[in-house]
C-alpha cells in the first residue's frame, strides 16, 4: 500500500419492526427485523475516496428502492 491510499468498509440495511409472539413469552413483543443488506470495501486516493463510498452506498440504496417498487407491482 502507498501512503495516502484509504480504504472504508460500508454497509447498508433496510430494517423494519413488526410485533412478534417469541417462544419465550406469552404476549407480541416489538422486535427489529432486518430486510436487506449491502456492503462492500471501497479504497482510493484521498481527494477521490468520500465520492467512491458515496457513490456505492447511493447506489445500494437504489438497489433497494428498486427490489421494492418491483415487489409492490
Amino acid at each position: 500500500m502507498s501512503a495516502g491510499f484509504c480504504v472504508s468498509r460500508y454497509d447498508v440495511y433496510l430494517f423494519t419492526n413488526t410485533m412478534a409472539r417469541l417462544s419465550y413469552q406469552a404476549s407480541p413483543v416489538l422486535v427489529q427485523v432486518q430486510l436487506l443488506h449491502q456492503g462492500g470495501l471501497s479504497g482510493g486516493a484521498p481527494a477521490a475516496h468520500g465520492e467512491a463510498v458515496r457513490k456505492n452506498v447511493k447506489q445500494a440504496a437504489e438497489e433497494f428502492a428498486s427490489r421494492i417498487k418491483a415487489v409492490s407491482k
